[in-house]
């Protein structure tokens, strides 16, 4: 159920949580955004500082996002760098400031290390920050019904995020 890593929500209980939820709002016909963010460039702080910096990044990300959003909402760790937010009770005039506020600060925030992978091997005593930024995708319930559609609709502005340059938020629809 929990992301070793984070310490949020795995993949499968993420999806299952947010699942149930879709079905509940459904019911109720309230509001509910499903977010799909993603750490840009994440190959690249790998390849360049080795998968302990990369693991410290997403750690910080999962840290600032258990810190800045609701405990009402769903945040789990969707794969790599990715994540799946589930908002609560908002839609998406609420929900892209919340978002963008916490990319703004995401990028803001420099992540520190000691010791780096050079050319694959590990150099002690090297030490640094580096930032680093993410890109979101937001669908919002009910112009999107039904969990998958609401995922596959935040994937898809993802994507549009990532072809449009990166360290941005996309609407769907």
């Amino acid at each position: 159920m929990q992301d070793g890593l984070t310490g949020l929500l795995n993949h499968s209980a993420a999806r299952m949580r947010f699942d149930q939820t879709v079905r509940a709002y459904d019911r109720a016909r309230d509001k509910l955004c499903a977010v799909l963010l993603d750490i840009d460039q994440m190959t690249a702080i790998n390849a360049a500082h080795g998968h302990l910096v990369g693991d410290q990044v997403i750690r910080n990300l999962g840290w600032l996002l258990k810190g800045r959003l609701r405990t009402s909402d769903i945040i789990g760790r969707y794969g790599g760098g990715a994540f799946l937010i589930g908002l609560r009770g908002i839609g998406m005039p609420e929900a892209y400031p919340v978002l963008d506020r916490i990319r703004h600060d995401f990028t803001s925030l420099p992540h520190t290390y000691a010791g780096s992978a050079l050319n694959g091997t590990f150099a002690p005593g090297t030490s640094g920050t580096l930032n680093a930024s993410f890109s979101a995708g937001i669908a919002a319930f009910p112009d999107f019904h039904g969990a998958q559609e609401l995922v596959d609709a935040a994937q898809k502005a993802l994507a549009q995020a990532k072809a449009r340059g990166r360290n941005r938020i996309e609407q769907a629809g």
